[in-house]
């Protein structure tokens, strides 16, 4: 009994300790599930935090170092040479070259002020998230750089992407803030294109330079108040033509006349022969940047490999030497630095503190362009061909003076990326100065950008500007177009006006210039004929044409328009510039213009006469304006704006015009909206662009056909004075060597 009892006590105890054992599992089950449930919740959070991370805009910095990181790390340059494209990096031949060369002595100070300046904006203490995620650089990074450079097309298409693009997006930003108006010097908008205006293509002779290549720079404008200006040229340079090492090599202080272009020896010596090829290549690549930024007016230029960019300047007061800074971000850019990552030396960061130092220097007028040209040598050897001479073996070697040199960092310890990080390292009492003085390149140059920003880089100041009132700008005569500088432009003259002075009438008392036209009250006829106006014009531009000469912002397929005022007697008009290669087709408008002079001022404008002008006008990249046509403003145009007419069918008027032209012996070629206008004074459309004009061969037969709504510019004294000149039309203005 004892022993059946002592049993069951052992089964029960048995039992109880499963029972405990299966409560333990169950427990350590749970346990298990609930780690597993509280891990899986942390790996979702941490899948979260990381898209979050990937998908988040990013702020200043994270957007600067992402950038490199996934742009200018990943970039590679082709080194078989069977894989990439031929030929010359650039022809100097016929260009203007600079006298000297000199390193930029203070650019890492003078670039470090802008760059921080913005850092600051940027990246306050709210950490402004701004810019692009960080999931899509990455993929945009590996389309980009998935392939090799092997071409200047592979290097537009990288650096438009990698570079331009990224700068592009920190200026809109900062172009959008109050706090950063002072920064970008109260400029409303910039603009990145890769630039060749159509008048650069125009037809040459076979003495010619050849035409340039159509992607070879990018232009940067800027916009302000309605007004459009070049800001900064950017050459591209094929890395695998020429190379960083020969750009190390060859960017030196030399005299370039006396030192490249004019050396008539090559080295035996194979050391000294790469050093030779180095200096005259780099050299090639600058001039031709050299002369963009001379015939533009520009203080800042550059051209990039892609791998390297070289950074120009030229002093107001010294257009004879350009100054240099060379930049290697994949190399500037040390990784691991005990300082932190280097921000403003990534390729992003050199040009936007770039561009912000840009927007600071204004372009310069056309009689600094003219009088730097003068003072300058031409480079007139066929580069081509030398460059062809160099075996390729010695053209991918490295002088001996290419060894690579890591730019100082920090510049100045007191940046702002710097001082966050270590706020407690550096006692009040320890800061110190800026790594380096500024050089005499800033010394030289009282109007130095660089003396209009902080020393030490802070926030910068608040300004509120009034903003200028906008005069909108269209095809010649959609509105009274304001002027390229800041004085009052006057009123264009009537068509009356000038078809007075054109066939010698009276006057015209409605003209808004009436007043200008002459010098005593009791004067009704016109103080000065068409030969006398034409050759002031021409005299005037030849020694001023940064007055009185405005560039409309107005752009055909041969030509652009000027509002041109002749400063004696007031008389304001249109003059349609062109190029070399057009200039034939200028003077054969003219010719055009003089077959149709009984339908002047009624369906076409007024044609005053053509001019040569004795210095070009340098207008835009490679655009050199050297002829012009002098005509009336003409209205408003039919492709960009429908004019309200009351009681008057615009197609029938478009017909009726068109009729007077091809009665006239003219065939227009190009009849289209673009190359039609409505004149309020005359209530009528007028046919304009006669450059494609054909004019038919035929027997005269009696007078000229005359459309009768020319009446109103004739007063009835004067009728038959004008029957008689319609079978003699006056003759064309004769342009005189001696200026009146």
């Amino acid at each position: 009994m004892e022993e059946s009892e002592l049993e069951r006590l052992k089964r029960a105890l048995a039992a109880a300790e499963q029972r405990a054992d299966a409560a333990e599992q169950r427990a350590d089950t749970a346990e298990q599930r609930a780690d597993t449930a509280e891990q899986r919740a942390d790996t979702a959070e941490q899948r979260a935090d990381t898209a979050e991370q990937l998908t988040t805009r990013t702020s200043f910095p994270q957007y600067i170092q992402l950038c490199h990181e996934h742009f200018t790390v990943p970039l590679r340059v082709e080194t078989d040479q069977s894989l990439t494209t031929g030929g010359s990096i650039t022809n100097p031949r016929e260009k203007k070259h600079p006298t000297y060369l000199r390193p930029w002595d203070d650019f890492p100070q003078t670039h470090l002020r802008y760059f921080d300046a913005a850092y600051s904006v940027l990246y306050d203490d709210n950490e402004r998230l701004l810019f692009s995620p960080r999931i899509a650089l990455e993929e945009e990074g590996k389309t980009v750089c998935d392939r090799a450079l092997t071409s200047e097309k592979d290097l537009e298409y990288y650096d438009r992407a990698a570079v331009e693009a990224k700068v592009k997006m920190v200026l809109q930003e900062l172009l959008s803030l109050e706090d950063a108006r002072d920064l970008v010097n109260g400029y409303t908008d910039i603009e990145f294109c890769n630039h060749l205006n159509s008048l650069r293509q125009a037809p040459q002779s076979e003495t010619k330079r050849p035409r340039p290549s159509a992607v070879d720079q990018a232009c940067i404008f800027r916009h302000s108040s309605g007004e459009r200006s070049l800001l900064v040229v950017r050459e591209y340079k094929a890395a695998h033509k020429l190379s960083t090492a020969y750009l190390r090599a060859g960017l030196r202080p030399m005299a370039v006349r006396a030192e490249v272009v004019q050396r008539a020896t090559i080295p035996n010596d194979p050391a000294d022969r790469l050093q030779y090829h180095a200096e005259r290549l780099v050299a090639a690549a600058v001039t031709q940047t050299f002369e963009y930024m001379i015939d533009n007016g520009l203080e800042y230029g550059s051209f990039t490999t892609g791998v390297a960019e070289v950074y120009l300047r030229v002093l107001k007061d010294d257009p004879k030497t350009v100054y240099y800074y060379l930049t290697e971000p994949q190399l500037d850019v040390a990784p691991a630095d005990p300082a932190g990552f280097r921000y403003p030396f990534t390729a992003v960061s050199r040009l936007l503190g770039f561009c912000l130092m840009a927007l600071h220097a204004p372009v310069r007028p056309q009689c600094w362009r003219r009088h730097a040209s003068e003072q300058l040598g031409v480079w007139k050897e066929d580069f081509d061909e030398i460059l062809r001479q160099i075996p390729d073996d010695e053209l991918h070697q490295s002088p001996h003076e290419s060894l690579y040199s890591s730019p100082h960092y920090p510049v100045n310890p007191r940046s702002p990326y710097l001082t966050r990080r270590r706020k407690l390292i550096l006692e009040p009492d320890d800061e110190p100065e800026l790594a380096s003085a500024r050089s005499d390149t800033s010394s030289e140059d009282p109007g130095d950008p660089a003396s209009t920003m902080p020393d030490t880089p802070t926030r910068a100041t608040t300004a509120k500007r009034k903003r200028e009132s906008t005069e909108t700008t269209s095809r010649v005569g959609a509105t009274q177009p304001a002027t390229s500088g800041q004085r009052q432009a006057r009123s264009y003259c009537t068509m009356k006006c000038l078809a007075g002075l054109r066939f010698q009438r009276t006057l015209d008392p409605g003209c808004p210039n009436y007043a200008h036209h002459r010098t005593s009250p009791d004067t009704t006829v016109h103080e000065i004929d068409l030969n006398v106006l034409v050759d002031r014009v021409r005299c005037q531009l030849n020694f001023d044409v940064d007055h009185n000469c405005d560039p409309l912002g107005i752009q055909g397929a041969t030509g652009v328009l000027f509002r041109v005022t002749q400063v004696s007697h007031g008389y304001t008009f249109v003059a349609k510039g062109t190029v070399d290669g057009y200039r034939q087709q200028l003077r054969h408008e003219g010719q055009v213009y003089h077959q149709l002079w009984p339908i002047q001022g009624a369906a076409t404008p007024v044609y005053l006469g053509n001019i040569d002008l004795k210095y070009p006008y340098f207008y835009d990249v490679g655009v050199k304006i050297v002829h012009m046509l002098l005509i009336s403003w003409g209205g408003y145009s039919l492709y960009e704006r429908s004019p309200a007419i009351d009681g008057v069918s615009l197609e029938n008027e478009k017909q009726r015009s068109m009729r007077a032209v091809s009665q006239l012996s003219v065939v227009h070629m190009d009849l289209r909206s673009p190359n039609m206008l409505w004149n309020d004074e005359v209530q009528r459309v007028l046919v304009i662009d006669f450059e494609r004009a054909h004019i038919r061969q035929q027997k005269r037969k009696g007078k000229h056909h005359s459309d009768s709504t020319i009446t109103h510019l004739r007063s009835p004294k004067r009728q038959r004075h004008q029957d008689l000149l319609a079978s003699h039309p006056p003759p064309l203005a004769q342009s005189n060597s001696a200026c009146i």
